[in-house]
């Protein structure tokens, strides 16, 4: 992996530090923001691979989210540590049928 320095204005650091779940990183969100605007899913490979996405982040990348979900599992984690994972509908009823 590589390393990026990036600077910010103190109101959008403010923001970011808002928005991170206790626990977690602030270039942890930065990074996951930034994955998401790619299409890019890093929590694929489940929480062993990479930190599941913050739920804080569904309401701001929602539809990102959903678009990541249709193509694959996307692992989401809320400030509690509780993990939840999204997969679309027909992924859904394909797992139940089986």
């Amino acid at each position: 992996m590589h390393e990026l320095k990036m600077e910010f204005p103190d109101d959008v650091y403010d923001l970011l530090r808002d928005l991170a779940e206790p626990g977690h990183l602030i270039e942890t969100l930065v990074l996951q923001i930034v994955a998401l605007r790619l299409d890019c899913n890093l929590s694929k490979g489940g929480p062993a691979f990479a930190p599941p996405f913050a739920t804080s982040l569904f309401e701001y990348q929602s539809d990102e989210i959903f678009r990541m979900a249709k193509r694959e599992p996307v692992h989401l984690q809320d400030h509690k540590g509780r993990q939840f994972t999204i997969i679309s509908t027909e992924e859904f009823e394909r797992l139940s049928a089986q």
